[in-house]
């Protein structure tokens, strides 16, 4: 990433009226929008529209001075990292997004509405009477206001309107025209591509549903806080003492967000370069789009989820493989001092008839018999004639057989020693 650049209001005075702004914009390694943000904290004047097309008609206008004054007058500029080339795929992938959408370009949002959705005269009724209520002659009482209560909810200046009153809408009585009929035109264009539009009681949403999939939508506007002349707070306050020096509004703004059961599928359009209408396209084409896409999801989860388990499943066999490995090694190794000790024990077996050589001992005696009873514990004992046999047996088995394959299944106690 680049370094950080100071930059002093007089020397982006000069730049800005020397180079255009997109362009200078490019140097400093930011966008114009940003560049121009930078301008209006220093208080720097940028040109005006045409003022470059005269520059190469060879008509330089005036320049508006640079004013005196600033709240700042130098400030840091944090070039962004280049953006990496659109790769082939990424590229694929636009081009069939922005065909998708040009599918819907004929979708405008009229100036009026001719023929009102359901749910639109279900919430211009209800703003209808939320106005009516608004505008209600108060009444005089003990109370500055005996009928308070019974007012709307006012939440910073907009209005609700719940799914089982209309739309799912959040909006100023100002706002409320322009709300509808935006709403009014999706509903109906989402209608016309196979959408049913319900209210989900449970969850308190409005929802739209086609092919079993369904997507929440709502439309909010934001709010801002305007000051109050000295006029006005005064009138205010000898009515109610209590009276802040401004007041809420709508902030013409508005939000529209779209919810899907995934977090993936949640979307947000909002007014910026391009309002919310024109913007409408691209909402509606979101939608048909919608079933497939979440259909394809959940298959592509589906196979992730199988692919999952099937590693899984591989890793449970190598650890099963793995610790059925150690248990026979474990097994091999208290052979190996069994057969130790009785290598001793007969070695001992056999110094003791060494010595007893000389002596003459009943055939049928005890003694004898002690011997001989050794002897054959011995041989029975003994492991390695049973290991033997038993690797003659894997042997003759089909290759790739695991090796503990044949001691789960041919396990005994003369070749585990257990």
């Amino acid at each position: 990433m680049r370094a950080s650049i100071t930059v002093h209001r007089e020397k982006l005075y000069e730049e800005v009226w020397a180079t255009p702004l997109r362009r200078l914009a490019q140097h400093y390694g930011i966008s114009d929008v940003a560049l121009g943000k930078i301008c209006r904290k220093l208080n720097v004047p940028r040109p005006g529209v045409g003022y470059w097309s005269k520059i190469e008609a060879g008509k330089p206008p005036r320049r508006i001075p640079l004013p005196a004054q600033a709240s700042i007058t130098v400030i840091d500029i944090h070039p962004q990292p280049p953006v990496p080339p659109e790769t082939a795929a990424e590229r694929e992938e636009r081009l069939q997004s922005e065909a998708h959408i040009a599918q819907f370009a004929h979708i405008r949002v009229p100036t009026e509405i001719e023929r009102l959705h359901p749910l639109t005269r279900l919430s211009k009724r209800h703003f209808e009477d939320i106005a009516r209520k608004l505008k209600r002659p108060q009444r005089s009482g003990v109370g500055l206001r005996s009928d308070w209560l019974s007012l709307p909810s006012n939440r910073n200046g907009r209005y609700s309107c719940s799914p089982s009153e209309g739309f799912d809408l959040l909006v100023s009585l100002d706002g409320v025209d322009r709300a509808l009929r935006f709403l009014d035109t999706l509903a109906k264009s989402l209608e016309k591509y196979g959408f049913a539009l319900r209210v989900n009681q449970e969850k308190r949403r409005l929802e739209a549903l086609k092919d079993k999939e369904v997507a929440a939508f709502e439309l909010r506007e934001g709010y801002k806080r305007i000051p109050l002349d000295a006029a006005e707070v005064a009138r205010r306050r000898a009515v109610h003492s209590w009276s802040p020096d401004y007041e809420w509004k709508g902030s013409g703004k508005f939000i529209f967000r779209m919810f899907g059961e995934n977090g993936w599928s949640h979307r947000e359009w909002q007014d910026g370069k391009k309002s919310l209408e024109e913007q409408l396209p691209e909402v509606v084409a979101e939608f048909v789009g919608f079933p497939d896409a979440v259909k394809a999801d959940r298959a592509a989860r589906a196979k992730a989820a199988e692919e999952q388990a099937r590693l899984e499943r591989i890793a449970a066999q190598t650890r099963q493989r793995v610790e059925a490995e150690q248990r026979e090694f474990q097994r091999f190794l208290n052979e190996a001092q069994r057969a130790s000790l009785l290598r001793q024990a007969s070695a001992y077996l056999t110094l003791l008839e060494e010595k007893l050589a000389g002596e003459k001992l009943d055939p049928s005696g005890p003694a004898v018999a002690w011997l001989s009873n050794m002897h054959r514990l011995f041989a029975r004992s003994d492991p390695l004639h049973a290991r033997l046999e038993a690797i003659k047996t894997l042997a003759m088995k089909e290759p790739l057989q695991p090796s503990y394959s044949y001691y789960s299944d041919h396990e005994s106690d003369d070749v585990s020693g257990q």
